[in-house]
């Protein structure tokens, strides 16, 4: 192989693999738009708490918005003030630490409508909830017996166990076979977290395999310019 035609080898191979790469991202971009149009849907069936989410690190994106049941005790109960359900209903809710069987640990909980009451520490409970990822914005100044927002790391100086991630919106629980009747709060399913807009990420996407489009041209376009200086 002569150096002209290894050139022109690098100049396709460069060519070819810049034009991948725009055409890739422009594909990210578009699977990020249609993540945003994508329908939620809901798995209804219940897993165990500790099958889904580790004691130390984030709440894992796969798990939230899942069904899940935990057998412990309570340890401690706060105020959450306008919690929002899904209703759009503002509601004072009982937020609640609590502690997991078999895995010193504890989490979280919006357990009921405040003002409930709040089984003893000594209650054996096992309760079903929605697993919702932690609050970023706070929803009230806080305070003495408060909390600003459900989010554990706001506990992390007040519970005697290391804190998982998230949170568990209660929808019911059961002590000992029978049922504890409590007003729950319908929290809404999280909704995916995608950065940007929908028409923002399709533009992007218009840019990506324009310029995919322009790399392949490129070489012609040149090619031609040659031609028309040379006089062929």
């Amino acid at each position: 192989m002569n150096r002209s035609k290894f050139q022109q080898f690098l100049t396709l191979l460069l060519v070819l693999s810049l034009s991948a790469i725009f055409i890739a991202l422009g594909q990210w971009q578009w699977n990020r738009a249609q993540a945003m149009k994508k329908p939620l849907v809901i798995d209804q069936k219940i897993y165990p708490l500790r099958d889904l989410v580790q004691v130390s690190g984030a709440l894992p994106g796969n798990s939230v918005n899942h069904f899940v049941t935990a057998t412990g005790h309570y340890l401690s109960e706060f105020r959450a003030r306008n919690q929002i359900d899904s209703k759009e209903k503002l509601t004072e809710v009982s937020g609640a630490i609590f502690s997991v069987d078999n895995c010193s640990c504890a989490i979280l909980v919006a357990r009921s409508v405040w003002g409930e009451k709040l089984p003893d520490q000594s209650t054996s409970i096992t309760l079903t909830g929605k697993l919702l990822p932690s609050q970023s914005d706070n929803r009230a100044p806080g305070g003495d017996g408060e909390i600003s927002r459900l989010d554990s790391a706001l506990l992390v100086s007040q519970s005697p166990l290391p804190l998982m991630p998230g949170f568990i919106a209660v929808t019911g629980e059961v002590s000992n076979g029978a049922e504890i009747s409590a007003a729950r709060i319908d929290f809404p399913f999280a909704k995916p977290r995608v950065a940007g807009f929908y028409w923002q990420h399709l533009s992007y996407v218009a840019i990506w395999w324009l310029m995919a489009v322009l790399v392949l041209g490129l070489p012609l376009y040149t090619r031609r310019i040659r031609k028309s200086e040379s006089g062929e």
